[in-house]
């Protein structure tokens, strides 16, 4: 077995398999993965490398594990696209035009996630109009702030400051 290329054994498949891949093709059509690699720059002309097959088998490539050689990343694509590309024509496109793709499907996913309707309490918490979450944290800085910033509930000269956040369950983010 090749270092970094562990083949992923067999899980137990939920009631609804398909729910995730369909909603993740349904966010990354293969016609926006490639229209949008098309304005990035990463696709000059249609050739061997496939953008939607090159986003899927970077981003869904990893697995569990944290960290994949390019070698078994170049595996993984020619497996799932069933072809042969040579060594170079698949590390060549490591580019700032890659970069540029992936932070276009990066925003575009984080807008699909601000465009979902609301959530909705179920069973036992129907009665709520909303939960709320408080998190809050201290932050040391250097001591030679402490005049400006005191921290809290500490017994030597010491700087801080305290963050909180207040984040609704129902909106999925900060509430306001």
């Amino acid at each position: 077995m090749r270092r970094g290329c562990r083949v992923a054994q067999k899980i137990q498949q939920p009631e609804k398999p398909r729910l995730i891949e369909e909603e993740l093709n349904r966010i990354f059509s293969a016609e926006w993965l490639r229209k949008t690699a098309e304005e990035a720059g990463f696709v000059k002309r249609d050739r061997k490398i496939d953008p939607a097959l090159m986003f899927w088998s970077l981003t869904l490539g990893f697995g569990v594990q944290l960290q994949r050689t390019l070698a078994c990343l170049r595996r993984l694509y020619e497996e799932k696209g069933e072809i042969h590309i040579s060594r170079s024509s698949f590390y060549d496109r490591f580019t700032p035009e890659l970069v540029d793709f992936l932070h276009a499907c990066v925003i575009h996913g984080l807008e699909n996630i601000t465009m979902n309707p609301s959530r909705v309490l179920k069973d036992k918490l129907v009665s709520f109009e909303d939960l709320v979450i408080q998190d809050s944290t201290i932050i040391r800085l250097h001591k030679k702030l402490a005049d400006k910033w005191p921290a809290v509930r500490t017994r030597k000269v010491a700087a801080g400051v305290k963050l909180s956040l207040l984040v609704s369950a129902v909106e999925d983010g900060p509430n306001v």
